[in-house]
């Protein structure tokens, strides 16, 4: 589907940034590029879609180079989300989905059917969000909309550069599952950029973990994790501590417990961990949950302690820093 046969890149006043990669990405499949700051993996995103152009070696697209390739048709068929999301903010969520459809000419009714299909494909009622302005949105719902942006004239390839980093862990969790759960659906090829070794092992069918513009290995995630190639990958890699995994009395502070009003059905057990707060807060409706030891309340955790101890637990989530 993509191959990188001997690429690099070298930018004006001589600095390598990508140097001498290879490798080949599988129809289907979430191909995860991930490194520490300034490694070359966003670079070597970009110049799949050529919004920067190689200056050494071969990129391939089905087996045909991109230089030869007419820009325009090569990016058409190359669905793109960022980080910034960047919808339009003037124009309406249906309008900001069919702008690719658009250009290429599709029919309005093609168009108007595309847009209620991708919409109900990421959980958003088309009758609901279809007329909406971008403001008008969560973060996460913005970012689902870039999501399905990028889907809209059904193209074979996805690029994904940083697309959930901005967002609280919470929404950038839900977000990741929903990529598994859509790529499951799909099946398009998706080259993915992500500093968060989690998300790389979460996502990615194969990972290809970069350092100072070299690949240092490529494997599945199993594959790095018993076999990492040298100290640095080990390193990157860290002791994989899974904060989603910590008990859920861990978030609770030190001091006795204030007076509470919770119903029993908004109990939790103080061994639940992180992860099952989370799914029970979410069927609830209430926005904390009691916490009992036995028969002994012990305190009160929402939506507020679990962000804030995510967040806390940032550095065990991330092999580097972002680029």
């Amino acid at each position: 589907m993509i191959e990188f046969a001997n690429v690099s890149k070298v930018f004006n006043g001589g600095t390598k940034a990508v140097n001498d990669v290879s490798f080949k990405v599988k129809e289907g499949e979430i191909f995860v590029l991930i490194g520490p700051s300034g490694c070359g993996k966003t670079t070597t995103l970009k110049m799949i879609n050529r919004l920067i152009d190689s200056s050494e070696g071969t990129i391939r697209v089905h087996n045909e180079n991109i230089q030869d390739m007419n820009i325009k048709k090569l990016r058409w068929n190359i669905g793109y989300v960022l980080q910034q999301i960047a919808l339009f903010p003037h124009m309406t969520i249906k309008e900001n989905i069919a702008v690719v459809p658009e250009l290429i000419k599709w029919p309005q009714e093609k168009i108007d059917k595309r847009v209620d299909e991708l919409l109900e494909m990421v959980g958003l009622d088309p009758g609901t969000y279809r007329d909406r302005k971008p403001d008008e949105l969560s973060g996460g719902q913005q970012q689902r909309i870039g999501v399905v942006r990028a889907l809209a004239g059904d193209p074979d390839i996805i690029l994904m550069d940083e697309p959930f980093s901005a967002l609280d862990p919470i929404s950038r969790e839900q977000l990741q599952e929903d990529i598994k759960k859509l790529q499951e659906e799909i099946k398009k090829t998706v080259v993915f950029v992500t500093h968060d070794i989690e998300e790389a092992l979460k996502l990615g069918h194969h990972i290809c973990l970069m350092k100072d513009g070299k690949v240092v290995q490529i494997g599945a995630p199993a594959e790095l994790l018993e076999n990492p190639a040298d100290e640095f990958v080990k390193e990157f890699l860290g002791d994989r501590k899974d904060p989603w995994a910590e008990k859920v009395s861990s978030l609770l502070p030190d001091e006795a417990p204030a007076e509470h009003t919770h119903t029993p059905a908004s109990k939790v057990s103080s061994e639940a961990t992180v992860r099952e707060a989370l799914e029970q807060l979410k069927h609830s409706s209430e926005n904390s949950l009691a916490v009992y030891e036995g028969e002994t309340y012990k305190g009160d955790v929402g939506y507020k302690e679990i962000t804030l101890y995510l967040e806390r637990n940032q550095s065990t989530l991330k092999g580097g820093s972002s680029l």
